[in-house]
């Protein structure tokens, strides 16, 4: 009776012990994911870079899927390096409120995401669209938004 008493008591000390290691685990990558996500957010300008060659090249709109904030964050940067006229089309992105990216609104929580950007020609780069469910209809209203605006040539039948 005594060695099935210890027995359980050995599977039970097991488990716990299994459970404090995965939680450790869970911690530890929770950490790791952090502090590279604040390595990867500090490199932003470095990346907005690559994005300055694309604006170079003639891009005249830019596509921001939506997901996470550093997508829209990038997106912004991205805006403010083209020239006038450029549309940057925030599809169901993080931010839901184009005051959202306002660094100068003292009520905005996400200001400091945005400080040093010109709020007042990132708003007229910005289109924010909330219709997109998925990543097939972040295109798809990317496309008819240009459509709407003249932005693309008119679509023309397919001939087979």
């Amino acid at each position: 009776r005594r060695e099935k008493y210890m027995f359980v008591f050995g599977v039970c000390t097991g488990i716990c012990l299994c459970c404090i290691w995965l939680g450790f685990l869970a911690i530890m990558n929770s950490m790791l994911a952090l502090l590279s996500s604040r390595k990867w957010l500090s490199n932003l300008p470095a990346c907005s870079d690559a994005g300055a060659a694309a604006i170079a090249s003639g891009t005249s709109n830019v596509l921001v899927c939506g997901g996470e904030a550093c997508r829209d964050e990038l997106g912004a940067k991205l805006a403010l390096q083209g020239y006038e006229g450029i549309v940057a089309f925030m599809s169901s992105g993080h931010y839901k409120l184009l005051t959202d990216f306002n660094p100068d609104d003292q009520s905005n929580p996400h200001r400091t995401r945005f400080q040093g950007m010109d709020f007042s020609r990132l708003s007229a780069a910005l289109v924010l669209d909330r219709d997109a469910l998925d990543t097939l209809s972040n295109f798809t209203t990317f496309v008819r938004y240009l459509r709407m605006h003249n932005a693309l040539p008119p679509q023309r039948p397919k001939s087979w």
